[in-house]
């Protein structure tokens, strides 16, 4: 994906300089393009930061959702036999919940 962005702008800094001839303006547009660029990586640097955060204080309020779930789990299915499941099945429900939440986050990180 990251190889196809490149080659688009390529492709547009190709056909935007064939359009306009460059005006000297003693490096002020490379040095705006710097800039921006940067904040870019910051920004996407202080998402994944926070989104790590959030999950690692999540993390606890989802073990213990988890816990309660596998404990009304009998209710919802009678016949089945959880005692053959694992004794960690909180952790699998919290890997589910987490599962569900992650293209959430990972969408909020592209941007």
């Amino acid at each position: 994906m990251k190889q196809a962005g490149e080659e688009m702008d390529r492709l547009l800094e190709r056909e935007f300089a064939r359009a306009f001839e460059p005006v000297a303006d003693d490096g002020f547009s490379e040095a705006v393009v710097r800039r921006v660029r940067r904040r870019g990586r910051a920004r996407a640097l202080v998402l994944a930061v926070a989104g790590a955060a959030g999950l690692g204080v999540a993390f606890v309020p989802l073990m213990q959702v988890a816990g309660a779930l596998n404990e009304f789990a009998p209710l919802f299915a009678e016949g089945w036999r959880f005692s053959e499941l694992p004794g960690q099945a909180r952790y699998m429900v919290a890997a589910l919940l987490l599962g569900l939440v992650s293209p959430l986050l990972i969408r909020l990180l592209e941007r």
